[in-house]
């Protein structure tokens, strides 16, 4: 891709004017032509002066894996809390890059009402292992998927342990005892709840919903081996 200097340089040895461009090409209403060889000729051709550019440049926002990022990829929490390092090394990563480096050259020219323009490209960072926050995303969790599952079996066990209080806790626990009716149980569980938010922890997640049961059908199944054990 050209830089600055060289663009500049180049139309200059052609006695072209050229302005610096504010905004993006529409590409949709636009022409593109392969590459500046063929600009040249075309505006040769039809004795055109004047042309516009434009860079453009890569930013830190554009591309960091941040939260954002990972609630489009509805990343469970258990893979965030095990890459969590990752993406904040790589993050601090990015910021370190040298920004003033643009990626993308835009040149254009007017012709009957249409823009008739070529486009050039360097990924320069792509090159040092950064580019399009999804893709690096989903690229780094894929290389830790060993360390993932084990943090999902980790945290399927703890919930089943603690699930397996509660149980206890419940078929211990004179009140629920007296919850004769499922619109008892309801109201104990609605209690429960308020009283120790963590419970509703057990068998929901903000980001995907219920697990395997609904805390509802749980307490049935603890009254139904209470009733049992009469």
């Amino acid at each position: 891709m050209h830089t600055a200097k060289q663009l500049i340089n180049k139309l200059n040895e052609l006695h072209l004017d050229y302005y610096e461009m504010a905004s993006d090409i529409n590409a949709d209403v636009a022409i593109q032509l392969v590459d500046f060889e063929q600009l040249f000729l075309f505006l040769k051709k039809h004795n055109i002066d004047t042309v516009f550019y434009r860079f453009e440049f890569p930013s830190a926002d554009v591309l960091q894996i941040t939260e954002d990022v990972l609630s489009e990829l509805h990343i469970d929490d258990d893979i965030i809390e095990v890459m969590k390092k990752d993406f904040e090394e790589y993050n601090r990563s990015v910021s370190n890059l040298d920004f003033s480096r643009p990626y993308l050259l835009s040149v254009c020219c007017l012709y009957q009402g249409h823009i008739v323009y070529i486009m050039e490209s360097d990924y320069w960072f792509e090159d040092w292992g950064f580019g399009h926050p999804k893709r690096i995303a989903i690229s780094m969790i894929e290389e830790k998927l060993e360390a993932i599952e084990n943090k999902k079996e980790e945290a399927h066990l703890k919930r089943e342990e603690l699930r397996r209080q509660l149980r206890e806790k419940l078929l211990a626990d004179p009140n629920f005892h007296k919850c004769t009716n499922k619109e008892l149980r309801r109201s104990y569980t609605q209690k429960l709840c308020n009283a120790d938010k963590s419970i509703q922890d057990l068998f929901y997640s903000p980001k995907h919903g219920i697990y395997d049961i609904m805390i509802g059908a749980f307490i049935e199944e603890v009254w139904k081996e209470y009733k049992a054990s009469l």
